[in-house]
């Protein structure tokens, strides 16, 4: 039977893979063409972006220069090309309160960018820009991590940094507005008769501000025509043995009557009177 040259390939190397031990193998790798495949990208070396990428710090540490391994040799020049004096901010997720901060590259710094234009990515505002310094708190290669640094960027991303607290402050002044007014003044009305009895004085005003409101009228104990303010009805004794308080007339002459002066010596009855004790 005769067979193409691939044709003739392709059983020469199942006969091997089967009759030479390279079978489970290429069971293991899902076939002939897989294994191969799995060979090739071993023996890809590692780029220089992903060598960068791993070892790369935004504040790096001595520690991390400890290692003399190609990466962390890369990151440390690399690191050192940096401007770190003001951040380059990502904002995208600014509403999930979550921002990326990088240093300054010297291309940014010659075209003004983080110090005369706003530092934020996507913004390129030149007015009204102020320095902010920033609390960043960041996880990287595992560990929690946190630095202070200054950010330079307009109103309107401002704006966007503080996101959560100015929500949370707007929150608190609408709540804030709509809260009821204080509880109002209320007025003591209870009337004392046969069946009720004012637990307080009545006429008067709780509050700060007190002010007396004329008592409604009491009946007396006859049930007549006559009527007593409830101030007379309290002055009334109940009982023969019980003494009376004086009450004052209701017109004011008790206030224009003038007061009786006492008798005041003078001075020569004054001498006399000193020398008279002494003599006798």
């Amino acid at each position: 039977m005769s067979m193409t040259a691939h044709q003739r390939h392709t059983a020469l190397i199942n006969d091997y893979m089967q009759y030479y031990g390279g079978a489970q193998k290429m069971a293991a790798a899902g076939g002939l063409e897989a294994h191969a495949r799995q060979q090739r990208a071993a023996k890809v070396q590692e780029t220089d972006l992903a060598a960068l990428t791993a070892a790369h710090r935004f504040i790096r540490e001595p520690g991390d220069d400890a290692t003399t391994a190609y990466g962390a040799r890369l990151a440390r020049r690399y690191y050192n090309r940096l401007f770190r004096e003001y951040c380059i901010a990502d904002l995208s997720r600014y509403k999930e309160s979550k921002l990326g901060l990088r240093w300054r590259t010297q291309a940014e710094v010659v075209s003004g960018k983080g110090q005369f234009v706003c530092g934020v990515k996507g913004c390129s505002a030149q007015e009204g820009l102020a320095s902010y310094e920033v609390n960043f708190a960041y996880t990287e290669a595992g560990a929690a991590k946190q630095a202070l640094v200054k950010l330079r960027c307009c109103l309107e991303c401002a704006l966007k940094l503080n996101y959560k607290r100015e929500k949370a402050f707007r929150k608190l002044q609408a709540k804030q507005l709509t809260l009821p007014s204080g509880p109002r003044k209320r007025v003591a009305t209870a009337v004392a008769d046969d069946e009720h009895t004012a637990p307080r004085s009545a006429g008067w005003e709780e509050g700060e501000d007190k002010e007396w409101v004329a008592p409604p009228p009491v009946k007396d104990a006859a049930g007549g025509a006559g009527q007593k303010t409830t101030a007379e009805a309290a002055l009334q004794g109940v009982g023969s043995g019980v003494q009376q308080p004086s009450v004052l007339s209701a017109d004011n002459s008790v206030w224009e009557a003038k007061p009786a002066q006492e008798a005041v010596a003078s001075a020569e009855e004054e001498l006399d009177a000193y020398l008279e004790a002494m003599f006798m």
